[in-house]
């Protein structure tokens, strides 16, 4: 029998960004529940959750970065995407704009740490079922958006919808990433 003690342990960074009404925040504090780091946010433009996790033999702690979207944070956020295994990014369905600049937030990444394994968050997908309204962007475009973002970077880019009331999905985000993190090092 396999117990704690003997299971591999891992570390895995991944970045978590969006734009900052994305509502990324309130995610993570909710949903990404861990142990939280938050005390020097502002001056450092970073803070962490640390998610305990537990795929297959291995008990991977995640440490959850969320980076300050703060033009001034720019050059620190570049360091963190460059020691970074893996990236979330996070937009909310109820605010095209935060969608549309998803190009942007890629476009920094890949020039710092290059083509990632990532997933695309949409957020707040309960609000969007209430408002019912046409500005709000649908499953079937971010979904899209993600096939292609797949096609550009030549693996899987899932994306997930979710929100703050009840966290759907979201172990599904985390086993995802264990498992392609856990292939691409060859830990299982």
């Amino acid at each position: 029998m396999n117990t704690k003690k003997n299971k591999k342990k891992v570390l895995i960074r991944i970045s978590y960004v969006g734009d900052s009404d994305s509502g990324k925040d309130q995610l993570r504090e909710k949903c990404f529940k861990g142990e939280s780091q938050q005390d020097r946010t502002n001056e450092l433009g970073v803070d962490f959750s640390l998610i305990d996790y537990e795929f297959k033999n291995i008990l991977i702690k995640f440490q959850i970065w969320a980076l300050s979207v703060s033009e001034k944070h720019q050059i620190i956020r570049e360091k963190y995407y460059a020691k970074t295994a893996a990236v979330i990014l996070i937009f909310d369905v109820t605010k095209p704009d935060t969608f549309y600049n998803l190009p942007n937030w890629l476009e920094e990444i890949w020039k710092t740490a290059g083509k990632l394994p990532m997933v695309i968050i949409g957020n707040n997908k309960k609000l969007r079922e209430k408002k019912k309204e046409k500005k709000c962007i649908s499953f079937k475009l971010a979904n899209l958006y993600a096939k292609r973002i797949s096609e550009k970077i030549g693996f899987e880019v899932p994306y997930f919808e979710t929100s703050t009331e009840n966290c759907e999905n979201i172990d599904d985000v985390l086993n995802f990433l264990a498992e392609i993190l856990c292939e691409k090092h060859n830990l299982t």
